[in-house]
């Protein structure tokens, strides 16, 4: 998802640009010193992912009123070219619109699209900003992929369509869509299928001095189907994940949810359904500049170094952090159809808390038991105890770690003081602090 959001962000960066322009009323000094300007703000949202563009070659005309202007999308480790980008700005007293698109004869993706000739033979891009709202919309889409080999695989891929509004003023609030119909996978010769059907991600972001905030994520998919030689299927449907966040006093919070309506598992002898599921988590109490600082220092050492990621992250678990899984829902049915199989139908629930004490960033690996508390309430439906997890659910029961309720089937686990207990009683040997 992240390659999908960078290119969301590198395809429109040309309208931002001519959008500058048109603000210094067309003096092209000061248009170069904002293009700039905005291409240092747009690779501030690509370092993440490890890329970053830049302005590759530029033909002005008429005093610089028309621009023919050529961009590079680059791999920051190896500084290989992925892709390149061209485009005409036309500037005009009331308004700055241009064209854009793929440029098929740059960089790596010049080789996969000698290959799908259709994605660029169809793609369209096109941009404006209006002078008196001061909104820069854009369009992006590629054409269709369709590519046949043989009697062997075939694959198909509808447009993928790019959608991007933009507040250039203030602090320049932002909305972006990204769409892709469907994604079909044809092995050929009855060696099984893919599809993937209705992607949607949808992104509300804003700029903090320069650097991006994403305020909003959500994505979703139709449903997913695979399907082996063998028989084997899985099928999942309205899938669905969202995050929001929000910075206060230098403090990051977060909540995601994600839900799906149902999930479908096939195989040789067994059969898997889950109904529809639900989940809640809410991040809280992270320092910002902190994780700002874990991106940069991972990015800084090309995100190989393990002891680079547990350095950086140790300064963000310093500052002390809570994580509150606010409801987890989900309900099954499982068959076995071999010939001893026997079946499992039932529901979990759960919820539960975490929290991280601040504290010294070079001890948190060996202090991190002492300074967590965490809890986890965990309630199973009755009906597992007539399943195949019966006899390991009954020790547990008998045990102390379960508590039956009658029709529920009931868990408190907690972690304090590097003791981890079910129920009160404690877990020996599982979780020992240093």
């Amino acid at each position: 998802m992240g390659k999908i959001l960078a290119l969301s962000v590198a395809l429109p960066i040309v309208g931002a640009v001519a959008a500058t322009g048109y603000l210094t009323h067309q003096n092209v000094q000061s248009y170069r010193t904002q293009l700039a300007a905005v291409l240092e703000e747009t690779n501030a949202s690509l370092y993440p992912q490890g890329m970053r563009i830049t302005l590759d070659s530029v033909e002005e005309k008429y005093f610089g009123v028309v621009r023919d202007e050529n961009y590079v999308l680059i791999e920051m480790k190896q500084g290989g070219r992925i892709m390149g980008f061209h485009q005409q700005v036309i500037i005009e007293p009331t308004r700055a619109y241009g064209t854009f698109g793929i440029d098929p004869e740059v960089g790596m993706a010049a080789v996969m699209l000698a290959n799908a000739p259709g994605l660029i033979d169809g793609q369209q891009g096109y941009w404006e900003m209006n002078g008196s709202t001061m909104m820069l919309d854009s369009h992006y889409q590629t054409g269709a992929f369709d590519l046949r080999l043989g009697d062997g695989p075939t694959v198909t891929v509808a447009p993928l369509i790019v959608d991007t509004t933009m507040d250039l003023t203030g602090d320049r609030r932002s909305s972006g869509k990204i769409t892709l119909a469907s994604v079909s996978l044809n092995k050929g010769n009855g060696a099984g299928e893919f599809s993937l059907n209705d992607m949607e991600l949808t992104t509300r972001s804003h700029v903090m001095g320069t650097q991006p905030f994403v305020d909003r994520i959500n994505y979703r998919v139709g449903n997913i189907a695979i399907t082996e030689a063998d028989g084997s299927r899985v099928l999942l449907r309205g899938f669905e994940t969202a995050q929001a966040s929000l910075l206060d006093r230098g403090t990051y919070a977060t909540l995601i949810t994600a839900s799906m309506d149902d999930l479908k598992v096939t195989l040789a002898s067994k059969d898997l359904s889950v109904d529809p599921s639900a989940l809640r988590l809410y991040v809280d109490g992270i320092h910002w500049q902190s994780l700002r600082s874990v991106s940069e220092q991972v990015q800084s050492a090309g995100g190989e170094d393990p002891a680079v990621m547990i350095r950086a992250l140790s300064e963000v678990g310093a500052r002390g952090a809570s994580v509150t899984l606010e409801d987890f829902t989900s309900s099954f049915v499982f068959n076995d159809r071999g010939p001893d199989g026997i079946g499992a139908a039932g529901d979990v629930k759960a919820t539960g808390y975490y929290q991280l004490a601040p504290g010294s960033a070079e001890a948190l690996l060996q202090e991190w038991a002492g300074r967590s508390e965490a809890g986890l309430s965990v309630s199973l439906s009755h009906s597992l105890l007539q399943s195949p997890l019966a006899e390991h659910m009954l020790a547990l029961i008998d045990a102390g770690y379960i508590r039956d309720d009658g029709d529920r089937l009931v868990s408190e686990l907690r972690f304090s003081g590097g003791n981890l207990t079910a129920n009160s009683l404690p877990l020996d040997g599982l979780v020992s602090a240093e």
